[in-house]
Formats: C-alpha cells, structure tokens, sequence
C-alpha cells in the first residue's frame, strides 16, 4: 500500500493506494496519527486508489474519527469505489463519517463551509 499526504486549505488529504488490510495497518496508523497533533485535526482519506478493504481499516477509521471528535476535529471519506461504498454503507459507518463521492466534491463542501 502506498500512501501520501497532502493538504488542501485547513485539510490534510490521506491518499490510500492499494489494498487497505490488516497487513497495512501499521503502515496508515503511522501517517495518520501525527495529523492528530494539529490544533484541530480535519482529515480527509482519499480511496480513489483503493481497491479493497477489510474489517481492520473499518476499525481504524471508527477509532480514528473517535479520536479526532475529542479534538474538535473532524474525518471524511472520498473517492471509494462501488464495493468500499457498500460495505461503508452496510456498516452503517456512513452515519457518522461523511463521505463524499468524488475528490470535487469534497474540495466542492470544503469551499462552501459545508464541512
């Protein structure tokens, strides 16, 4: 898996390119856990290259949002293919993560303050 982080306004933007496992896992914590060291932490992770996910990178998101919500801070999701929105779907973790269809239309909510 190949990860990458970049920034757009107050966002920080985690790309996931691959497989995102419990092989991965150590690997993403690693990424994402100094974003939480911001003032107020707004995540974004970007599936537009993401290909599979399994019940570990569902923990960790739920974790994660968990965490960045006690700092005032904030998770969304974009860019998930059909198979990684349905299973986002089924786990209900849609419910408490927004999750944006495309990479506009995050940056789209983001300009307009929805977010």
């Amino acid at each position: 898996m190949k990860t990458e982080v970049r920034s757009f306004e107050n966002w920080r933007i985690v790309s996931l390119e691959g497989k995102f496992i419990i092989k991965y896992i150590a690997l993403v914590r690693k990424v994402i856990e100094p974003l939480e060291k911001m003032e107020r932490p707004l995540v974004a992770f970007d599936f537009s290259a993401t290909t599979h996910m399994d019940s570990s990178a569902i923990t960790l998101i739920m974790n994660y949002n968990r965490r960045l919500l006690t700092k005032n801070g904030k998770l969304v999701l974009f860019g998930a293919n059909e198979d990684i929105t349905g299973i986002i779907n089924i786990v209900g973790l849609d419910s408490t993560v927004p999750l944006y269809k495309t990479h506009a239309d995050f940056e789209l909510s983001v300009r307009l303050k929805n977010i």
